[in-house]
């Protein structure tokens, strides 16, 4: 059975022992919601977060009910803005960084012209937004999970696409595969900004993955295998790579753990010829 929608880490790293918090009587036990006291409303910014207390700095804000934000500083840490109360929209063009160097994929259910380079596109309740670059589609600066492989406790190996997701962890081997959230049918990822209404973005598309810290020239070229993570439940969630891919970026980690202990923030990919699927919601 596919398994890209399985989930992690669903509870904040604290939750075990947080005691929901009073507004009159700060709470010594839990950062974020300590952080976030006094803030039902309005916007939280929350600056020197260390890369390895991001992960619950956002989930603890989204439930909160706020839409998060993050941005890694020269210094290596994180700033993190939540927005409660918002309701995010798709956005006017944008100014585009690059254009794109790469072609077009090529399928049936493409939309007749693309949308204008720049244009933002992005869901209520999303933190992460897609900005349209000619012909392609591209996603930045964002949270990253690893399913897959031999030794995922919560996968079988099968894919929406049908290409297998199950050998032993070993970087740079075929498949270097990822999944996005782009079905519309399914609820776990209806609220995507990759979901369209129409044809969704076809399987095997060459998507293109770097660390945004090293720049897009080192971006590995993977191909989209399936679908997910579920960001109806973890909206921060925006990318999944299988574990060959996982380790072209983190050669050092155990294979053997790496499907089911590992993640990273500050990752950013290109969907190649993907600007010609979008369509309404």
């Amino acid at each position: 059975m596919r398994m890209a929608l399985k989930t992690k880490r669903s509870r904040c790293l604290c939750a075990a022992t947080f005691t929901p918090f009073n507004a009159n009587k700060p709470s010594p036990i839990c950062f974020h919601k300590r952080a976030l006291e006094f803030m039902p409303t309005g916007t939280k910014t929350l600056a020197d977060i260390p890369s390895a207390d991001l992960q619950e700095v956002i989930q603890g804000m989204e439930e909160d009910g706020g839409v998060v934000t993050s941005t890694r500083q020269a210094d290596g840490n994180y700033t993190v803005v939540a927005v409660f109360g918002a309701s995010p929209k798709v956005g006017p063009p944008a100014p585009s960084s690059s254009s794109s160097s790469a072609s077009s994929a090529s399928g049936s259910g493409a939309s007749a012209s693309n949308p204008p380079t720049g244009t933002i596109l992005q869901r209520a309740g999303i933190p992460w937004v897609v900005q349209v670059d000619a012909d392609d589609l591209v996603v930045r600066n964002i949270l990253a999970t690893c399913f897959g492989g031999e030794f995922d406790s919560g996968d079988d190996g099968q894919t929406e696409s049908g290409v297998m997701n199950d050998g032993f962890p070993t970087a740079d081997a075929y498949p270097m595969g990822v999944a996005l959230p782009i079905r519309s049918t399914e609820a776990a990822t209806r609220n995507s900004p990759l979901a369209f209404g129409g044809p969704h973005i076809p399987w095997l598309t060459t998507v293109k993955v770097w660390r945004e810290a090293d720049g897009e020239p080192t971006a590995v070229a993977c191909i989209l295998i399936d679908n997910g993570p579920d960001v109806l439940q973890y909206p921060s969630h925006a990318l999944d790579l299988n574990p060959n891919v996982v380790l072209h970026f983190v050669p050092g980690y155990d294979p053997r753990k790496v499907a089911d202990d590992w993640s990273g923030v500050g990752f950013s990919y290109r969907i190649v010829g993907g600007a010609k699927y979008v369509s309404p919601y």
